[in-house]
């Protein structure tokens, strides 16, 4: 009805000739109740332009946005109704004033067209996908009630802060929903590895329990070698999820991560539903690793991960401040050398329990790290880096972050800007 084609689509404000017009005719003693319906309803341009991209979008699914997609699905008779519900009341355009009172008689018109709209929508079982318990679209005061706060709290506290932020900042809206959706595909692949990691050993099972050990990623336009069919090699663009690489994680965990998630694809080859509804319209976005990848937008570190994580060199060159975090039993999960991690069938570093690996294969990788407080001299008092009382903050996107996967969840983070 608002004419927002997807969820960072931010609406715009009724003209102010429309307002007055609308008092106007209140003022002459016009009841929009009661008033009789249009022979032939008006409907405004924005509109006319947003039911066309319905219409796009059950011919060309592919084009369309989720929120288009789904509109699309719905028989044309509901966006008549929706349409003849707004000429019953005097309006070309369903555009409440969400800067003004949710109790004004414009913005009151408003909730009772969308409350009369989704109520008999929802009584005809338009919705029945979404599983809808229809004792709430019984006619009681409790229901009312309920309808009023939820419509009031969309337009007029969510709706406007979309329109304050986007009016200070443009494009804020669309990048937090980058952002977000960023740090949901991240928290998709950190629990997909977690389930791998399952019926590992204690030790191997901290390299996947945190969100900000993982890579995150961003939509872009990479490149690929395929294979023409004929024996020769040839490159092709493709629309792909870029992970964004990360210079304090060790390659050795990197290459682990790569090998658990071919695991989790043969699994997934056999076990995965097939996608349905819009899922099934979309082409699949691979995760794809490329040489030349921008470091992570996303700079929190992992708080509780084990050692072997950090690139031995960088971790080092961190603040004192920062390492000394890490100096409350340091644990390490793999062996010094790699080609043990691989083995069939598994060699015994891989199997072991914590405290016989420590003694036979830790204390060489413990050995490379320079943690203050455990096994390097302390920081001085007058050391700047010293204080890390404000050291745990929540992960949240920081300005200027780029689109791609993940979410913010899972454990204490530490800041360390500009390190990937």
């Amino acid at each position: 009805m608002w004419g927002l084609g997807k969820s960072t689509d931010v609406p715009t404000l009724p003209p102010a000739d429309v307002l007055a017009q609308f008092n106007a005719r209140l003022a002459n003693g016009y009841n929009p109740i009661t008033a009789p319906i249009a022979a032939t309803p008006s409907v405004s341009l924005p509109q006319q332009t947003f039911l066309s991209s319905l219409q796009t979008a059950v011919i060309q699914p592919r084009q369309a946005t989720r929120t288009e997609a789904k509109l699309a699905q719905l028989d044309t008779y509901v966006r008549d109704f929706a349409m003849s519900e707004c000429a019953r009341h005097g309006l070309m355009a369903w555009r409440p004033d969400f800067r003004g009172s949710p109790e004004t008689p414009y913005n009151a018109v408003h909730r009772i067209i969308a409350e009369t709209i989704f109520l008999s929508l929802a009584a005809s079982h338009a919705f029945a996908h979404k599983r809808i318990d229809l004792s709430y679209i019984e006619d009681k005061p409790a229901n009312r009630t309920l309808f009023r706060r939820t419509f009031n709290h969309f337009v007029f506290y969510t709706q406007r802060n979309n329109w304050k932020k986007e009016l200070l900042l443009p494009g804020s809206v669309e990048k937090t929903a980058v952002d977000n959706a960023m740090f949901g595909r991240r928290l998709q692949v950190q629990e997909l590895r977690q389930d791998q990691m399952k019926e590992k050993p204690r030790r191997q099972q901290r390299t996947a329990e945190e969100p900000a050990q993982i890579s995150c990623d961003e939509r872009a336009q990479v490149t690929v070698d395929y294979h023409t069919g004929t024996g020769t090699t040839a490159q092709r663009q493709m629309d792909a999820l870029r992970v964004c690489s990360m210079p304090l994680r060790s390659g050795k965990y990197t290459r682990w991560y790569q090998y658990l998630d071919g695991e989790a694809e043969k699994t997934k080859k056999f076990t995965k539903k097939r996608p349905t509804g819009f899922a099934a319209t979309q082409p699949k976005l691979e995760r794809i690793r490329v040489a030349d990848a921008p470091e992570s937008k996303v700079s929190k570190l992992p708080s509780k991960t084990t050692i072997d994580w950090f690139e031995p060199d960088e971790f080092n060159s961190l603040p004192a401040a920062v390492r000394r975090l890490y100096a409350d039993h340091p644990r390490v999960a793999f062996p010094l050398d790699e080609n043990l991690m691989y083995q069939n069938p598994p060699h015994e570093s891989m199997t072991m329990k914590e405290a016989p690996f420590m003694e036979k294969y830790g204390k060489a990788v413990l050995a490379l790290y320079k943690i203050p407080g455990f096994n390097a001299p302390d920081a001085a008092s007058s050391d700047p880096d010293a204080d890390t009382s404000d050291s745990e903050v929540q992960d949240v996107p920081p300005a200027g972050g780029g689109g791609g996967g993940g979410s913010n969840t899972g454990g204490q983070e530490v800041v360390m800007a500009g390190t990937g």
